[in-house]
């Protein structure tokens, strides 16, 4: 199980959370998003991020060469596309970074629409839909995954607390279940990330007796 920290913006969250070593840390590159974060504060975050941690830009409905120039520029290894981006959109990324595709859940959600990106993502991204595109703090109902039936791996995002992260780790709720997306339920009310709580979910990963 893979932990992704989501919304990093500014330099004092990203030297700490670096510190835990997360599977990733993400950024958010959609300005809508209040956890935006500008290119010159990036370049200083970015000072803190180990060659270990993957470095994931999230975008939303940007032009193709937007996205390339910042896999570029930034040195992401990884895009996590969080709007209506077209498989041949996702195709073309691919060819440069590894892909997350995220999808809006609802609770009538056809997992079908899920089938043309599995060939031009290296993993699916579950989120709680919204018009925001993320970033609500607000859980879906994890059972829906009962119907997802391809073998492509995904992350689990949406209001996912510590409780939650516990719960998940205990008992996955699909077998492709690859990690969590964490964001707004470990960070403080200025938007900086909870260091405190994002060095529990750590342990869970780090540590196969914590206790549930």
């Amino acid at each position: 199980m893979k932990i992704k920290v989501c919304g990093i913006s500014d330099p004092l969250s990203a030297r700490a959370v670096a510190m835990l070593e997360p599977d990733m840390m993400g950024f958010i590159f959609y300005k809508a998003s209040k956890r935006y974060v500008s290119a010159s504060v990036l370049c200083e975050v970015l000072k803190h991020v180990p060659d270990a941690v993957q470095k994931v830009g999230v975008f939303v409905n940007e032009p193709i060469q937007t996205v390339l120039e910042a896999i570029s520029f930034f040195g992401l290894n990884t895009v996590q596309l969080h709007g209506d981006e077209s498989p041949e959109y996702c195709r073309r990324i691919r060819d440069n970074a590894s892909v997350i595709k995220a999808f809006g859940v609802t609770p009538s959600f056809d997992f079908k629409k899920c089938h043309s990106y599995e060939l031009v993502a290296d993993y699916f991204l579950f989120d709680t839909a919204t018009s925001a595109f993320g970033g609500s703090g607000k859980a879906f109902d994890h059972t829906i995954l009962e119907y997802y039936q391809s073998h492509k791996p995904f992350m689990l995002s949406g209001g996912i607390d510590l409780i939650a992260a516990r719960s998940i780790w205990k008992q996955p709720p699909h077998t492709q279940c690859a990690g969590i997306d964490a964001n707004s339920r470990f960070e403080k009310p200025d938007l900086t990330k909870d260091i405190s709580l994002l060095k529990q979910l750590v342990a869970l990963r780090d540590d196969k007796h914590v206790s549930h």
